[in-house]
C-alpha cells in the first residue's frame, strides 16, 4: 500500500487545493486587471486589442502629457507616494536630527522653498564660480577639473561605472566626452564665448 502512495500523492494534493480554493481579492492596482481586456476580439487576429482594448477606449491622456501608458501611470503614482512621504516627514518631528531620514526630509523642504531660493540667488554656488573665474592657465584648469570630478561635476568629460560591454559579468570604468555645444553663438551668453576662447588659447 505504501508503495502506491507516491502515485496517489499528486491527486490528494490536487483535491486538497481544490477544496481550499478560495477567491483571493487583491488590492486595487495589484495584479492583472482583466477588465482592461477586450475579450470580444479574437487574440489570434489582434492580440494587443484583446489584452488592452478596454483600457485604450476608457483611458484619456492627461492634458499635460504627450503620451500615456501603464509605466507612465506607475511613475506618476510612485512620485505621488514619495511626495506624500516627504511631506509627512518634513512637517513633523518623526525623525531625529542627523538621521538619514531627517536629512532627506530637510533637503526636500529646502528644495521646495522658492522664496528662500529667490533671496539667496547665486550665493550657494559663489565659491564654485570664484574657482572658475580664477582659472588662468592649463594647470589651473586641470586642477579644477580634477576637483569638480570628485563631486560629479562632469565638465568636459564624465566618469562612470557600468557593465563591461565585452564581459557582462564584470563592470568597467567609462570616460565620456562632455556635451557643451558652442556652435550657435546666439544661444549662449557672451561671457561663455570669451571664456571658451581663453581656454582654447591657453
Amino acid at each position: 500500500m505504501f508503495r502506491r502512495l507516491p502515485a496517489l500523492l499528486p491527486g490528494i494534493l490536487l483535491l486538497a487545493s481544490c477544496a481550499n480554493n478560495k477567491e483571493v481579492k487583491l488590492e486595487k492596482g495589484v495584479g492583472i486587471n482583466t477588465a482592461y481586456m477586450d475579450t470580444t476580439v479574437n487574440p489570434a487576429d489582434d492580440f494587443f486589442t484583446f489584452v488592452n482594448g478596454n483600457w485604450v477606449s476608457q483611458t484619456q491622456i492627461p492634458s499635460d502629457q504627450g503620451r500615456w501608458g501603464s509605466f507612465n501611470e506607475l511613475g506618476e503614482n510612485t512620485r505621488n507616494a514619495v511626495l506624500s512621504v516627504l511631506k509627512d516627514a518634513g512637517s513633523g518631528n518623526l525623525y531625529k536630527d542627523g538621521s538619514d531620514q531627517r536629512k532627506a526630509a530637510d533637503f526636500f523642504v529646502i528644495g521646495m522653498d522658492s522664496t528662500q531660493a529667490e533671496n539667496m540667488r547665486l550665493k550657494p554656488i559663489e565659491p564654485y564660480l570664484e574657482k572658475i573665474n580664477a582659472i588662468a592657465s592649463k594647470k589651473d584648469l586641470q586642477q579644477y577639473l580634477a576637483e569638480q570630478q570628485r563631486v560629479d561635476g562632469g565638465a568636459f568629460f564624465g566618469l562612470g561605472v557600468n557593465t563591461d560591454l565585452k564581459k557582462s559579468n564584470e563592470v568597467a570604468l567609462y570616460l565620456n566626452a562632455g556635451d557643451l555645444d558652442f556652435r550657435n553663438a546666439t544661444t549662449i551668453p557672451r561671457q561663455m564665448i570669451n571664456r571658451r576662447k581663453r581656454v582654447r588659447n591657453m
